[in-house]
């Protein structure tokens, strides 16, 4: 048999089983309470007053094809109508989420976006929402080929009895948002326009001190049908391929208002202290004011030094040059690492003396640490 018609083949068994076992959120759980999630194969298939989840038509629990990313149905699903409640969660708390039912044989990943309603999310227009990427996650690693899959995160998902843990930023202000969760099948996804989308919408109510809000893309904008995350195919991991996760850019705290779209923040990312850590590589906290200016706040993609980073510009109190350094890290990384060179821009980095100067030679390894992508998984 050759390998397109085992590809269709298979493709096919993974596809001939009743929508009706495909599935939605069932239940949403965060700060020790549960909430109901919005049932759409449940008569009278109409709004549900006592769920914080976005009403949808789904009625077979059925999905948004990719030839439809750019419809209006991709938003919150077929059809979908705001919820009237919403879920209290502080930022940097988590929110469990439950699915009733998921199918084993609809591999792909599972994406997390937020979107500020900028007033109430019971009533607010789903096409004026701008989302930006909180998690996601893809292929965890490579079946043996010829038709045996390899692990994708909603296997994880099912081995975790169908729940999933998103965790709000920490670093965001305070408001009403909408909790875009998605799950994609690519059991059909080498062809055009077949990969199916799960998109669900949860209203939160978050609180705390953050100050962050970050620029979004519109739910009709988040992808394209050609996008390699979306037509794909599961089925020839013998080929050593690499998936690559759909939508924007993870969104990283740190990177100020408009992250991603080239305005800078005014700290830097100064968060946590670890300058390795998750997206927020340049965390030196203290003295790195105005440290992502430029390109993309300087954490996009993960490459810490990738977008206009001048995380290290400034004085110390935190810097991991301290001591000996003023003056030497200037213009090194400010502006410069665009294109992939960690020490293109002013100077090729050392204007104004020895950046290893004094006390911190040894922060050098700083260079030599990797940074492993953040991923989510369907």
């Amino acid at each position: 048999m050759s390998a397109t018609l085992r590809n269709t083949v298979l493709a096919a068994l993974a596809g001939a089983v009743s929508v009706s076992a495909h599935g939605h959120i069932s239940n949403v759980a965060a700060g020790g309470k549960n909430f109901k999630g919005f049932d759409p194969t449940a008569a009278p298939f109409g709004p549900q007053p006592d769920s914080v989840t976005w009403s949808n038509g789904a009625k077979d629990n059925g999905f948004v094809l990719s030839s439809a990313v750019n419809d209006p149905d991709i938003i919150c699903h077929l059809g979908a109508t705001n919820a009237k409640l919403s879920v209290p969660v502080a930022a940097g708390a988590a929110v469990e989420l439950t699915w009733n039912q998921w199918l084993e044989s609809h591999k792909g990943p599972v994406i997390d976006y937020l979107a500020d309603c900028g007033g109430d999310c019971a009533t607010v227009d789903k096409t004026a929402l701008k989302f930006f990427k909180i998690a996601e996650a893809g292929q965890t690693s490579l079946g043996a080929g010829g038709g045996q899959l390899g692990r994708w995160a909603d296997d994880d998902l099912i081995a975790n009895n169908l729940k999933w843990t998103v965790n709000i930023p920490a670093s965001i202000k305070p408001g009403n948002y909408v909790l875009r969760h998605e799950l994609i099948a690519l059991h059909e996804g080498m062809q055009d326009g077949k990969a199916q989308m799960y998109p669900q919408c949860i209203n939160l109510q978050v609180s705390g001190s953050g100050t962050e809000s970050p620029a979004g893309v519109a739910g009709t904008a988040l992808y394209k049908a050609s996008d390699a995350g979306l037509k794909y195919n599961i089925y020839n991991d013998e080929q050593k391929p690499t998936y690559k996760i759909p939508g924007p850019a993870l969104f990283a705290a740190g990177a100020g208002s408009g992250a991603g779209n080239g305005n800078g923040a005014g700290n830097g990312g100064n968060q946590g202290g670890n300058p390795n850590q998750g997206g927020n590589q340049n965390q030196n906290q203290g003295g790195n004011q105005g440290g992502n200016q430029g390109g993309n706040g300087g954490n996009q993609g993960g490459n810490p030094f990738q977008g206009g980073n001048g995380g290290f510009q400034g004085g110390n109190g935190g810097n991991p040059f301290q001591g000996g350094n003023q003056g030497g890290n200037q213009g090194g990384f400010q502006g410069g690492n665009q294109g992939g060179n960690r020490f293109q821009g002013a100077n090729n980095g050392f204007q104004g003396g020895n950046p290893f100067q004094g006390q911190n030679r040894a922060a050098g390894n700083f260079f030599g640490k990797r940074v492993h992508a953040r991923q989510t998984k369907m």
